[in-house]
Parts: C-alpha cells; structure tokens; sequence
C-alpha cells in the first residue's frame, strides 16, 4: 500500500476526532445525529463556515467538512454543499498570511517613528520588535498554511464522496495544487488527498456530461495524468474517454509514450483514438462556421425595400436583377 493509499483514512480519522470534540450544538454534529427536522439550519450554518474560511476556526471547519462528506446525500443535498467544499478547497492561506503580516509591520514601523520622534524610550523597543516580528513570520505562516491545508484537503476528499459532476474539477485541480506556483507546507498534504480521492470524485461521470461540463474538467485532467498513481491513471483516462476535448490528446499521447503499466497503455491507445476523433471533428465544426466571403463590389445581395412597387409576392420572390412592376406599369 502506497503513502497515498493511506491518506484518506488519516485524514478520516483526525476529522473524526476533531468532530467528536465539537460542542454539541455545533452545526458538524447535528448533520450526522439522525435528525432531518434540524438538517436545513445546520446545513446553512455548515455552508456559512466554509464561506467564512478562516483560520483560527480550521479544526470546526475541518470537521464540518468531513460531516458533509458523510452525511446522507439525500438529506443535505448534493450540488449545494459540494459547491461551498470546492470553494474552501481551492482556498488560499499562504497569501493573505502574508498581506497581515506585512500590514502589521507596516502599523509597527509607523508607530516607531512616532514614538522615536516624541523622544519615547518605548520606541526603541518597537524598532527592536519589529525584526523578530520578521523573523518569526515564516514559522507563523507555515504554520497557519499545514492547519488550513488539513481542512482544505478534508474538503477533498468530502467533495469526491459527494461526486457531483459539476465539481469534479476542484478536484481534479487539487491534484497538481501549486504544483507550479507556491509550495507550502500543506500543498502536499492537499495534492496526495486529491490523488487518493480522484478515482471516487469521478464515479458519476458519463457521456451524457461531454460537452456540458466545463472545460476545465478535461484539462484539470490531463494535467493530473503524469503525476498520479497507475490505478488513478486508468480512472482519468476512462474519464477522458467520456469527457475529454481534442485538446487533451497531447496529453494522453506523451503517457502512451511512456506508461510502464500494459493495461494503462492500452486504455490511452483507446482513449487517444477516440480524442483524436473528436479533434478532428471539432476542426471540422470550426472550418463549417467559418465567415463567408464578400459579394464583388457593385453587386448587392440584398435590394432596398423602397424600390420595389410591385404586390408582396413579387418584393419577396423576384430576383434581384430583374425590375419589379406592378399591374398598371405592366397594362401600359
């Protein structure tokens, strides 16, 4: 059993315990205490601590989270929770960690001055504050990111039990989370719950979704297929078999290149046949709306409504070369 095999029952257990620790009232406890008469206020309590996403509250919001992936779908709903998950999923701590902080500096130096330019002895020991407030930031902040990234790979792994097609793609997204920008403490944290709980989050899928789900679901995908697991692999490429765009083709044409695993290879021979043919169909889509060419000069499609005379049938039907007269013109 790989490390990532493993995490999502980590992950379960330390949600579990913080849920357990939870006050009574709390709106994590009452979604999984059997009572559907006070589902709907704990539910809008549960959706407004996830919007709220803050930091101090990481071990309730994690818990809650953790609920919402338990609950019954049937009682919570599905799409309404998921979509308030996918936001703290795609949550970022690091940055306004940062922006307080700096803030918070700001204020001091700025007290500083002053207190130096009153001839306060307290100012010296503002200015000598200030450097350790420095120093201690990047301890502070990555703290505060592994505590927020714990709620927000929790939020992971709810979101794909929940499975809605719709938000798949924070999902798929969450696999390669960072992966290019920031590392921090906790991104590793939420791209291996991803990974793990890929598989789950795209159970609901079918052809029925192509071409209604967003685009960057596909997308989301082939980026997530040279960095997970084998047995993650063949559940990507059977999703992209279902909903995956011309585009992605690249994608599984450099893993059939290289995929170790036989059974993988030949999903993506599969799968890139079938991508192919439909990048070839949406270029076909493209060339038939293309805009048409403009009529010579001199030559109108179209006469001006006012140089016809004649009855109704002759304005719509007579071609646009030939003059139009009406019944006396015609005696005469």
């Amino acid at each position: 059993m790989s490390d990532d095999d493993g995490i999502v029952a980590r992950l379960d257990r330390r949600a579990r315990q913080l849920w357990s620790r939870l006050p009574a009232d709390a709106a994590a406890g009452r979604l999984l205490d059997g009572a559907p008469g006070g589902l709907p206020a704990a539910l809008r309590e549960a959706q407004a601590l996830l919007m709220r996403q803050q930091g101090r509250l990481w071990r309730r919001t994690a818990a809650t989270a953790w609920a919402l992936g338990q609950a019954d779908p049937s009682l919570v709903g599905g799409i309404g929770p998921a979509r308030h998950l996918a936001r703290l999923a795609r949550a970022r701590r690091w940055e306004d960690t940062g922006l307080r902080l700096i803030a918070a500096s700001a204020m001091l130096a700025v007290a500083a001055c002053v207190l130096f330019g009153l001839g306060w002895s307290y100012g010296a020991w503002v200015g000598l504050f200030l450097p350790c407030l420095m120093a201690l930031w990047p301890i502070y902040a990555a703290l505060d990111d592994a505590r927020f990234s714990f709620a927000r790979a929790v939020a992971v792994v709810a979101l794909a039990r929940i499975g809605e097609p719709e938000t798949a793609q924070d999902v798929a997204q969450a696999v390669t989370d960072t992966r290019k920008g920031k590392q921090t403490l906790g991104s590793g944290l939420v791209r291996r719950a991803a990974a793990a709980s890929l598989p789950s989050a795209l159970r609901r899928l079918s052809a029925e979704h192509y071409g209604s789900v967003s685009t960057r679901l596909s997308e989301a995908l082939a980026a997530a297929l040279p960095v997970v697991e084998p047995s993650v692999q063949r559940a990507v490429l059977r999703a992209l078999l279902l909903v995956g765009r011309g585009a992605d083709a690249e994608a599984v044409g450099r893993l059939l290149g290289r995929a170790p695993n036989g059974e993988v290879r030949e999903l993506a021979r599969r799968t890139l046949t079938v991508l192919e043919e439909r990048r070839k169909a949406e270029r076909d889509v493209l060339l038939l709306v293309r805009a048409g060419e403009a009529p010579p000069a001199g030559e109108a499609l179209l006469r001006p409504a006012g140089s016809l005379v004649g009855p109704l049938e002759d304005r719509l039907l007579s071609p646009a070369e030939a003059p139009i007269h009406d019944e006396e013109t015609a005696a005469s």
